[in-house]
């Protein structure tokens, strides 16, 4: 009996503990993980920008710090709207542009260009796989709506927590003391190397996204394509999901350049996407990343696939600030991070 509850106050078991019930949590929440991040994302931001302001002596002098943190909240708040408002009419009209430039494609011309090489493809085979992208298109339709709604739903809950983040604060310090303030003193130290892994991802693969959304936009203007305010902002988007983006992003680039210039564009949208992806896994990705953490190419890699797999999209963002947590959990080694 005394072997048994040895085992159970050991610090071993309450390690294996802490890791069992933060894995069936993020299992649990799977579901809203989207909703979580984005929230945490725009309280990372406000707090960032209140902590900016407030540096500034005259924000001292005339405003408290929550009344700051308040402002800030309205300036994020305010910049995102301002930037939907200003944006998404545009990308719709420019959406337009390409669903009818698609639409008016004549497929038939396209399938002549093969017959030289006597390859036997059909125009009812183009249709059905256009049929494919119609419905690939209204699954992204829902999904927009199902982010959108989240985005609103964000912006509330880190409203709350702006207002109320002492509180929090004072309720979370409740559980110091009791059977389960192991649970507490794991996770309070823990998440401060999340968040800190975690604000790094985020900023790093922001910049190499940046880089390649504008590289990739300059190559398309040169082109000749005219949906580069859509497709520019997509592969930004696309750029925060190694490897997978990359696939995605090549499927409405070869429609377009097949619609403005036919196999000869089409070929040079494969070269420009192999030598930007070459550019982004080869220089920007390793050259960046590892100024910030420091692990093996095959761990990062490994660690992206199995993240994608059990947490979705998002887990190409939380994977490695969620792996690190976990090494520090079972080693209680610090990892490097910038």
């Amino acid at each position: 009996m005394n072997f048994i509850e040895k085992n159970l106050t050991s610090n071993s078991f309450k390690k294996a503990l802490a890791l069992v019930l933060l894995i069936a949590a993020l299992f649990l929440l799977k579901d809203f993980m989207s909703l979580i991040l984005l929230t945490l994302i725009e309280v990372i931001l406000i707090l960032d920008l209140s902590k900016t302001l407030y540096k500034k002596a005259r924000f001292k002098r005339i405003f408290t710090k929550r009344i700051v943190d308040i402002i800030s909240y309205f300036l994020v708040v305010l910049g995102l709207i301002g930037f939907l408002v200003v944006f998404i009419p545009n990308i719709a009209s420019q959406v337009n542009l390409l669903i009818n430039g698609i639409k008016d494609y004549d497929f038939g011309e396209f399938i002549s260009k093969f017959d030289k090489y006597n390859l036997d493809i059909k125009e009812d085979t183009l249709m059905k796989g256009l049929s494919s992208i119609n419905v690939l298109t209204m699954k992204a339709v829902g999904y927009i709506k199902n982010t959108g709604f989240n985005i609103g739903l964000s912006i509330l809950l880190s409203f709350m927590y702006i207002l109320e983040q002492h509180k929090l604060k004072a309720f979370f310090q409740r559980f110091e003391t009791g059977k389960g303030s192991f649970l507490y003193t794991y996770y309070k130290s823990l998440a401060k190397i999340f968040m800190k892994s975690f604000v790094v991802v985020i900023e790093m693969q922001l910049v190499i996204s940046l880089i390649n959304a504008i590289i990739s936009s300059i190559i398309l203007t040169l082109l000749g394509f005219e949906n580069v305010l859509i497709l520019g902002p997509m592969m930004f988007i696309l750029g925060l999901m190694p490897v997978v983006g990359v696939i995605v992003s090549f499927i409405p680039l070869s429609i377009c350049a097949l619609q403005i210039g036919g196999i000869s564009k089409l070929i040079s949208v494969v070269v420009m996407i192999i030598v930007l992806h070459a550019f982004e896994s080869y220089v920007l990705n390793p050259k960046i990343m590892s100024s910030a953490i420091h692990l093996p190419i095959f761990i990062t890699f490994s660690v992206l696939i199995l993240s994608e797999h059990f947490l979705g999209a998002w887990g190409m963002i939380i994977g490695i600030p969620l792996f690190v947590f976990i090494l520090e959990l079972v080693n209680g080694e610090k990892e490097e991070i910038a």
